[in-house]
């Protein structure tokens, strides 16, 4: 027996771990944590690269910013592919050159901030680019989309260019419009075109800079890593939708009633687009408003149930309303996007924007109400007609 206590003794001694190794082990285990966590990053960074600045953006005075004529810019969203971005001779996002219309050809001029432009998703899979197809083929006769359409240019801005706009002499003007488009609609006394600059929600960088703990939080969503964690967790729209609707004023569009301050913003919509519609009436020019649905509208419409006093049709009755004072046509796709499978699918979630999916619901309302509602304008008629009565009576 002594004999085997022996042994045991002197197995347990030489199963015991050395010093350095208490050392080694854990250091061990934290570099393999490490470049773990090093492979996650560089893999985030390939995937979900961002390149956002818009190398041919230039500052102007009225508008606040528009394109360099015959320019292309190459950019990325973090959950998209590279796109090449390319302006026209007058600094449009359009195939087509922007002189005289070609004859026998249909022009549409289109109004709008970033969504309208089709920012981050190649030429021929935007609403604009889509819509020509479409329009080309319906019409057997070339139809071309002269997009005015710049990141930031909210309905102030637009009615700027509606001047522009006209001068090219389209047979139907076009203004795409979303709910962040309306929360920057203000008084137009003192308004200038540099505020409607931003065009993406969130704290002021002053504030960041100043607030360590919301620096921190900015620097670790806007990361790779914090990009792509995000992406996944919001392809639950339901998810998305909860969180939406804590963000006070700026959900209040999905709230019935609408809010005093919504309600203002209405009326202020109201009468920029009373202005231009006239404008437009003086052209013999029709004018059509497309409503771009947001992220949040588009989840709350998939939700089952949505919560007690949410109506993601709000927005749309009163955007339509404010057309039909005004003698405005009206395109709804979101119809067309509660019919799809998955509100993931048309977004880039991360950032809201519209992916190629998303713009190809816009492009089939557009297509429907331009089709259904304009198809002799389109044709080129009611243009010829005027000018053969004009012709005559010389």
């Amino acid at each position: 027996m002594m004999r085997v206590a022996e042994r045991w003794s002197e197995q347990d001694k030489e199963a015991k771990l050395p010093l350095r190794d208490w050392a080694i082990l854990p250091l061990l285990s934290l570099v393999t944590v490490l470049l773990c966590l090093l492979a996650v990053n560089m893999a985030a960074h390939h995937l979900y690269e961002t390149r956002g600045g818009n190398a041919c953006m230039v500052e102007d005075a009225v508008l606040g910013v528009r394109y360099c004529p015959n320019c292309t810019a190459r950019l990325k969203t973090s959950e998209g592919p590279w796109v090449e971005q390319h302006y026209n001779a007058c600094g449009y996002r359009s195939q087509q050159e922007c002189g005289a219309k070609p004859a026998g050809a249909t022009r549409i001029a289109l109004l709008g901030s970033y969504l309208a432009e089709g920012e981050f998703v190649a030429y021929e899979r935007a609403f604009a680019g889509q819509t020509e197809v479409a329009l080309t083929q319906i019409l057997s006769r070339p139809v071309e989309v002269q997009n005015l359409s710049v990141r930031g240019c909210m309905p102030i801005c637009s009615f700027h260019r509606i001047d522009e706009a006209l001068a090219l002499k389209p047979d139907v003007l076009v203004m795409a419009i979303d709910p962040f488009d309306v929360e920057h609609v203000e008084e137009r006394e003192g308004l200038q075109g540099d505020r409607a600059g931003s065009d993406q929600p969130g704290e002021t960088s002053q504030g960041n800079e100043q607030n360590p703990v919301k620096r921190l939080k900015l620097r670790v969503e806007q990361s790779a890593v914090g990009v792509m964690a995000e992406h996944y967790l919001l392809q639950d729209s339901n998810l998305y939708a909860r969180i939406f609707l804590h963000y006070g004023d700026r959900a209040d569009y999905l709230r019935t009633p609408l809010s005093p301050a919504w309600k203002r913003r209405m009326r202020n919509l109201d009468h920029l687009l009373a202005e231009m519609k006239s404008k437009a009436d003086k052209a013999g020019v029709p004018f059509v408003l497309v409503e771009v649905p947001s992220l949040a509208q588009a989840a709350v419409v998939k939700m089952p149930e949505p919560p007690a006093g949410v109506d993601p049709y709000l927005f749309n009755r009163a955007l339509k309303q404010v057309a039909g004072r005004n003698g405005m046509g009206y395109a709804d796709p979101l119809e067309h996007f509660y019919r799809a499978d998955k509100v993931a699918n048309l977004y880039y979630v991360v950032d809201t924007h519209l992916n190629a999916q998303g713009h190809t619901l816009v492009s089939q309302a557009l297509v429907n109400e331009l089709r259904e509602q304009y198809g002799r304008q389109l044709q080129g008629q009611i243009r010829d007609a005027a000018h053969s009565g004009v012709s005559s009576g010389q």
